[in-house]
């Protein structure tokens, strides 16, 4: 049960900061994140919100990674329900010094750049944390697993790439960029890697647990104590 505990307090803690280095990145107003960039792009071209359209492509890439047979669990939807709520109290408690009010790239640049390029580092370390706790990852991350996974291409490389490519084609439907979308698409994986490589964590190796294994592993640790508890 103490194993179950951790792992999950690992995967909520893990959510947690990467929502902390995600609102770092919103808070320098510099530009959007690659896959904002596309959820706007696809916002400018269809009848839908921004909103409603991150959730639809997030259901689209899910069935993605379910053909390609990432194992989904607790985790991925936790992903989805969590990080937007978590990001928003952080923005709105004011924790992070913010400079949304900027209307120019020269306001206040030197501060703006140095926490954005920081919000690198507690992103990548969500990801590790929430990813190692092995109950899912996100529908994004999934398929950055599933691809390195079938592919001989470090995950810092494969990281890079996808975002690159949702970053092209949500600017050529007309989302926004900015020099911080620049500097997340080219840091985010080379910093990932490095965080990954200190914990020696290999997302190759990585094997989540599905909903019913953990639903059957509760039920199991569940019994287990009352079978305990009827000795004593």
């Amino acid at each position: 049960m103490k194993a179950m505990v951790k792992r999950f307090i690992k995967l909520i803690v893990g959510l947690a900061v990467l929502a902390f280095g995600i609102a770092m990145s919103y808070s320098a107003n510099l530009g959007m994140a690659p896959w904002d960039v596309l959820n706007d792009g696809f916002s400018k071209v269809l009848p839908i919100s921004f909103g409603a359209t991150s959730i639809i492509l997030g259901l689209v890439i899910l069935v993605f990674d379910l053909l390609l047979k990432e194992r989904v669990g607790f985790g991925t939807f936790l992903n989805i329900l969590l990080i937007g709520s978590i990001f928003d109290l952080i923005v709105a408690a004011g924790v992070l010094p913010s400079y949304l009010s900027c209307i120019s790239y020269e306001e206040q640049l030197a501060p703006r750049l140095v926490m954005c390029i920081l919000s690198l580092i507690p992103t990548s370390l969500g990801l590790y944390l929430y990813m190692s706790a092995a109950f899912g990852a996100g529908p994004r991350d999934s398929l950055m697993c599933a691809v390195t996974k079938r592919l001989p291409i470090p995950v810092g490389a494969v990281r890079m790439v996808i975002e690159g490519c949702a970053l092209l084609a949500g600017w050529l439907m007309g989302g926004t960029v900015g020099i911080g979308t620049i500097i997340l698409v080219l840091g985010n994986g080379p910093v990932m890697q490095l965080v990954f490589r200190i914990f020696r964590f290999d997302v190759k190796t990585l094997h989540n647990e599905t909903i019913p294994e953990t639903l059957r592993s509760l039920k199991k640790l569940c019994k287990k104590g009352n079978d305990l508890g009827i000795e004593k």
